[in-house]
């Protein structure tokens, strides 16, 4: 297989593997994936602002947006370091697929064998 079908793959994988990992945090609604994580505490916390407002409540509130925020980039940092070993590996592993299961070395091996 020619180098450049090679690349052309990979960037169409790498491409699509982008779409597929990012399609979730461009929600109209914020973090749709992220919806559950501290939910009741999120909603207490917002209702007791709402009813009651004062520096507390808003501090409250405020901290559980921070969480929030602080569980999505956390996540995040986790989906893209995985990706970017899986990624590397599958690469090599690709680019050097012909190298050790050419047809000429499995033939000349046959021969000498």
């Amino acid at each position: 297989m020619k180098k450049s079908l090679k690349m052309g793959i990979i960037l169409m994988v790498l491409i699509l593997e982008m779409v597929w990992v990012t399609r979730p945090l461009l929600s109209r609604r914020g973090y749709a994936r992220e919806g559950d994580y501290r939910r009741k505490e999120r909603y207490a916390a917002w209702v007791a602002w709402s009813r009651h407002p004062s520096p507390a409540t808003q501090a409250a509130f405020d901290a559980e947006v921070i969480r929030l925020d602080n569980h999505v980039i956390q996540k995040q940092w986790i989906i893209f370091t995985v990706l970017l070993l899986l990624n590397g590996l599958g690469i090599y592993k690709f680019l050097t697929y012909d190298a050790c299961h050419s047809p000429l070395k499995m033939r000349s091996g046959q021969a000498e064998g």
